[in-house]
């Protein structure tokens, strides 16, 4: 690996590993939200209950004229302040992810100009359009001044004014996969919802709406219909007369992490074709590229969270397709495994609430099917034998066997903790008692 692809690399797992620490900090924030207006509640329907009020309190915002109630005015006031504090606290999150996910791309693309001719020369191109639309405009040529020096270019990276465009053209990542313009969209949408809450106010307004659609592209005039249904989900929404019909911009919970995924999954795209290798390397030592994949994907099973392992689904079928162009068969085997691991945490944690949802309405609903992972982990070559069959044994759920080839490799104590395939098994006695004496 050259010095410049471990330095790309260190730059996507410090990426990865802030927004995930972001993410699990905002999660945390929840539950003491929770927590909170549990509290409020039960003291609430306390002094109701002392007081003759023959009714629990489902709104104290009633309660916020003092003359009424003072007791539980100042309950409603301390609610007011901890739905008031926990939105400025999401919309913080929010900005702050797109502070790193923004470094990190300016951070890719001057390390890749620096290091690589030939992205150089496609970041030339890119500077020569901003400097002629520059000068169109303001009749004005200093930037067209810089054309012949590309250090004085890359110093004015910041002067351009959409850096994903720059990092998807000088990278060749290709953008026509659904999965990929459906990410796209969503990063469109964050952006600008970023630029409005930071300088303009918390609801919706034309220049959101019409920044959206000249992100879109020739795709723009679809711009509207997505917007409800992909991210307010609601068709009741009417974007005219938006001064009548104000539409809040503020972070939900569930919005902000659907930011993270988006995020997560453009960068770890974009550093995929920034580190783009050969398929032998990918076939015998791929793991390294995806490292911040793998992160996410331990991630999902410690808050286990389906949204993040489809984000990992979505990473392996873009590098399978787009950057190593292989079958799955065709992969290193520890992503194979790990490719195993997350469909199976997917049918773990969905196929339940489908069953459940299908007795409700009466409607069959589709489950998710399990890895056919006999097949998928069917080749290995003669060094991984032992490694296919630990894989294995997980699979087919007999620990005794898995304990057998944990002594053959042999398998660490950090292997132990730190492999998602043992997370079921750490509390199993013989695979703890052999871990806890191992090194």
């Amino acid at each position: 690996m050259s010095a410049n692809d471990k330095n790309i690399l260190t730059l996507i797992d410090k990426f990865s590993e802030d927004l995930l620490l972001l993410s699990e900090h905002s999660s945390q924030h929840i539950k003491t939200h929770v927590s909170e207006r549990k509290r409020i509640k039960n003291f609430a329907d306390e002094i109701a209950s002392n007081e003759g009020i023959n009714q629990e309190i489902d709104d104290l915002m009633q309660y916020l004229n003092p003359h009424e109630n003072y007791a539980l005015h100042s309950l409603a006031v301390e609610e007011l302040n901890l739905r008031r504090t926990t939105l400025m606290q999401f919309n913080a999150y929010f900005v702050y992810s797109f502070t790193l996910f923004e470094k990190f791309i300016s951070d890719v693309i001057k390390l890749s100009v620096t290091k690589n001719k030939k992205v150089r020369e496609l970041y030339a191109q890119q500077f020569l359009n901003f400097a002629k639309e520059h000068r169109s405009k303001n009749n004005d040529d200093k930037y067209i001044n810089m054309l012949t020096d590309w250090k004085k270019m890359l110093a004015n990276y910041d002067e351009l004014p959409n850096p994903i465009a720059i990092a998807i053209f000088i990278f060749g990542v290709n953008e026509s996969g659904k999965i990929f313009e459906k990410r796209k969209f969503k990063y469109v949408e964050a952006r600008e919802r970023r630029n409005l809450l930071t300088h303009r106010g918390q609801y919706i307004d034309k220049r959101y709406l019409d920044s959206i659609k000249r992100g879109l592209g020739k795709n723009g005039q679809q711009y509207e219909k997505r917007l409800k249904k992909e991210v307010f989900r609601s068709d009741e929404l009417n974007f005219n007369e938006l001064e009548k019909n104000r539409i809040p911009a503020n972070i939900t919970p569930s919005y902000f992490v659907s930011v993270i995924e988006t995020l997560l999954y453009i960068a770890i795209v974009i550093h995929l074709a920034a580190f783009k290798k050969s398929k032998k390397l990918y076939r015998e030592q791929g793991s390294y590229a995806l490292n911040a994949c793998h992160r996410i994907l331990s991630y999902a099973f410690d808050f286990k969270s389906p949204t993040f392992l489809f984000v990992c689904k979505d990473i392996w079928f873009y590098f399978a397709k787009e950057i190593a162009n292989l079958d799955i068969k065709d992969w290193c085997l520890f992503e194979r495994v790990n490719y195993c691991l997350c469909q199976q945490k997917i049918v773990e944690i969905l196929n339940p609430i489908l069953e459940e949802s299908s007795a409700h309405s009466g409607k069959k609903l589709t489950a998710f099917k399990p890895p056919n992972f006999e097949k998928i982990l069917e080749y290995c070559v003669e060094n991984e034998v032992n490694h296919r069959n630990l894989a294995l044994a997980h699979f087919r759920d007999k620990p005794k066997e898995i304990l057998k080839y944990c002594e053959k490799i042999p398998v660490t104590k950090v292997d132990f903790h730190n492999w998602v395939i043992f997370k079921k098994w750490q509390d199993n006695p013989d695979l703890r008692t052999f871990f806890e004496h191992s090194s």
